[in-house]
């Protein structure tokens, strides 16, 4: 995928008492304004989809 900077998805799992939490981190590093173009006005985009991401391993996760 070609974007005005550069994007990192990191997925970490931790243990607790009743199970797992899953941490998922996006780090996008805007080069110069058309980086920043590109994001803010996607953000609430980019959001839906991650959490509906994370969401979708969850579900799957429980179903196994």
């Amino acid at each position: 995928m070609k974007l005005p900077g550069r994007g990192w998805l990191q997925f970490e799992v931790e243990k607790d008492k009743t199970g797992s939490i899953i941490w998922q981190t996006l780090i996008f590093d805007p080069i110069g304004i058309l980086g920043l173009l590109y994001w803010y006005p996607l953000y609430p985009i980019h959001k839906l989809i991650l959490k509906g991401t994370l969401n979708g391993i969850a579900k799957s996760i429980r179903e196994q």
